[in-house]
């Protein structure tokens, strides 16, 4: 099943499109909700693909993936919903490009990412996910996600970060859980501040330089680099700040052990070593050894 929208100037949505194939929305202006103040869902499908002009806006959606989205000016803003129509949760974005105009999007729910370019001097990447954010690899690019001012990643779970990215102002990684770099090499240079925030330990591998300032905090772990951190164009660094604020137990039944939360089902453990090998000696919440933890995912807190 299809469904298909077409409009010369601009696209607007008077009442909502549900179904569980796929939608196309074509404008040769932009895309939009007649109505953009209440908080209704306007758009549920299974993929999405959207050809605008001048930008994206005020549509809320419940969708599983964007297949395609391009735009020539103005922003893309859009605000995923897991609805009760939607066939799976979270959201996946296989390619937007943006040519003269920001992207920001918004989901509850785990969020994948392959492919978005903004590459306006003035086009910021704002993505945001309630659950687990993912940016994965394209074979023969080096960075999938490429934004022409500010690029600024935010997750509530986990942040696995598995090819490049690039912004020449500013860069933030936030997470309440973890940030992992997984097989990326980092190769940033910023005018304005480079900002990583772990809920877990920090592990970078590449170079860090900013005209103004870098930092790198771990709520709940270590901080380690391994390349380099300086400033831009030969010039000294403005500032550096870095926080490892660790997860020894320096106190209680569990002091000299090194706590850790299973990412699995969401309890403590802990451990004689501040990262997890096989050699780890790892108890539960009651003192108990526990023989096989490789499946729990622990990850320091």
């Amino acid at each position: 099943e299809k469904a298909e929208a077409e409009a010369d100037r601009q696209l607007d949505l008077q009442q909502a499109i549900r179904t569980y194939g796929d939608v196309t929305l074509t404008s040769g202006g932009a895309v939009r909700e007649v109505s953009s103040a209440d908080a209704e869902v306007d758009l549920v499908t299974d993929l999405l693909t959207i050809h605008s002009v001048t930008g994206v806006s005020g549509i809320e959606v419940a969708i599983n993936t964007i297949t395609l989205m391009t735009n020539t000016s103005g922003d893309i803003v859009l605000i995923d919903t897991d609805s009760i129509g939607e066939p799976d949760l979270g959201l996946r974005v296989e390619s937007i490009t943006n040519n003269n105009g920001s992207v920001i999007l918004t989901t509850p729910s785990n969020f994948d990412v392959l492919e978005i370019h903004a590459p306006g001097v003035t086009a910021d990447i704002t993505l945001t996910s309630g659950g687990t954010f993912t940016l994965l690899p394209v074979n023969g690019v080096t960075d999938t996600v490429v934004a022409g001012h500010n690029l600024s990643l935010h997750s509530t779970g986990r942040m696995f970060l598995s090819s490049g990215f690039s912004a020449p102002n500013a860069v933030s990684f936030t997470s309440d859980e973890d940030v992992k770099f997984s097989g990326a090499t980092l190769n940033l240079s910023t005018v304005d501040p480079i900002v990583i925030r772990s809920g877990s330990s920090i592990r970078v591998t590449g170079t860090l330089e900013s005209a103004h300032g870098i930092t790198l905090i771990s709520d709940h772990g270590d901080v380690s680099v391994k390349g380099a951190i300086r400033g831009r164009n030969g010039q000294p660094l403005e500032s550096l700040t870095v926080i490892a604020n660790g997860n020894l137990m320096t106190s209680g039944d569990f002091e000299g052990q090194y706590r850790f939360q299973s990412v699995l089902n969401g309890e403590a453990y802990f451990a004689d070593t501040p990262e997890i090998d096989d050699a780890s000696l790892v108890l539960n919440a009651d003192g108990a050894v526990v023989a096989s933890f490789a499946n729990l995912d622990l990850v320091p807190f």
